[in-house]
């Protein structure tokens, strides 16, 4: 034999398994034991508390970012802390994450207001210029100013 025999449709390896200086060529039909990502502990979905990381990121991007990249960082700590088995610091990093993304929406939503309100402030003030101009005579067509 070469090495390797077909049996049932499966490879499996043959009675000499150093046959050419090679080891035996992988099983497919041996059972592998599950591998372990770190050194997390098998976790009920309903113990996993929320990261908010949507509302985190949104509020992020188009809020107020200064305070909501610090909300982006703790959404991912509660992954971390889950993936570590640290429910508690976990629940706690889900806790500051709503906060900050709260805060960063307000915050957001003040400058905007403000943003706006300065900016209709100085389109209805150079309104008022122009019609200020108006009533004391000063003309910037030329028309009426010039007595022919």
């Amino acid at each position: 034999m070469t090495g390797i025999t077909k049996a049932d449709n499966k490879v499996t390896p043959d009675k000499d398994p150093e046959k050419n200086g090679m080891p035996p060529p992988y099983d497919a039909s041996v059972a592998m034991p599950p591998t372990i990502l770190g050194p997390r502990s098998i976790v009920d979905s309903s113990e996993v508390p929320r990261d908010y990381l949507g509302f985190s990121l949104f509020t992020a991007l188009f809020c107020f970012w200064p305070v909501g990249l610090f909300g982006v960082i703790k959404s991912r700590d509660v992954h971390r802390n889950v993936w570590r088995g640290n429910m508690p610091e976990a629940r706690k990093s889900s806790r500051w994450a709503f906060r900050l993304s709260v805060i960063t929406l307000v915050l957001g939503l003040i400058c905007w207001g403000l943003l706006i309100a300065c900016k209709l402030s100085f389109m209805w003030r150079g309104d008022d210029d122009d019609d200020r101009d108006h009533h004391r005579g000063d003309h910037h067509d030329g028309h009426h100013g010039d007595h022919h």
